[in-house]
């Protein structure tokens, strides 16, 4: 118990630890899945005429509110950005980044398409709908992540997209941006996007 109770700390120090100041990581064009690019602040989008997404995004998820399937594919599908952002219910940073988001999407109806992912395998349907209620969030969907999706994205991200929360994902013209770690302001997520996704 002592050891779990001191992992879980240092989690939580790593999540407010490491600050959110926009696109870092790699860039990573959907059609070269296995190409990865440094991306700094400054990084623009690749333009593709097709798409080949990594496999994990095929996967079928179960939205809580609906119940009904959806993936990241078909989210993709829809011409807008996607925003994706990993949480967990335990996690405070989390809980305020999914608020951010939420004021946000209010702010720009129809612009976003938004999909919140849980990547605790120990938190069920009915946990995450609670935590949506009595968070009164509103906008997007939001899955508990199957086995295949976590290890797609450890496969796409590497292992800091578990094992540090929130991690925000950005999907546009055909790129997939990772973003640094951390919770990013509705304006800062705002102005991130229209750089990268202008």
């Amino acid at each position: 118990m002592k050891a779990l109770t001191a992992l879980l700390a240092g989690l939580i120090i790593l999540i407010f630890a490491v600050p959110f100041s926009g696109c870092t990581g790699f860039q990573k064009n959907l059609t070269e899945p296995s190409q990865m690019q440094m991306a700094d602040n400054n990084a623009q989008p690749s333009q593709t005429n097709e798409t080949i997404l990594p496999g994990w995004m095929y996967t079928p998820m179960t939205d809580c509110v609906t119940g009904n399937d959806i993936s990241t594919s078909s989210l993709i599908s829809a011409d807008k950005p996607l925003i994706i952002h990993t949480f967990a219910v335990w996690c405070p940073a989390c809980t305020k980044q999914l608020q951010e988001t939420t004021k946000l999407l209010k702010e720009e109806p129809g612009t976003y398409q938004f999909l919140a992912i849980d990547i605790d395998s120990r938190e069920n349907r009915d946990r995450i709908i609670s935590h949506i209620q009595k968070n009164k969030f509103t906008e997007g969907y939001y899955v508990s992540a199957p086995e295949e999706v976590l290890t797609g994205l450890i496969d796409t991200f590497g292992q800091r997209i578990l094992f540090t929360m929130p991690q925000t994902v950005v999907i546009c013209n055909k790129t997939v941006y990772l973003f640094r770690s951390g919770v990013a302001p509705s304006s800062l997520l705002k102005q991130n996007l229209e750089r990268i996704c202008s």
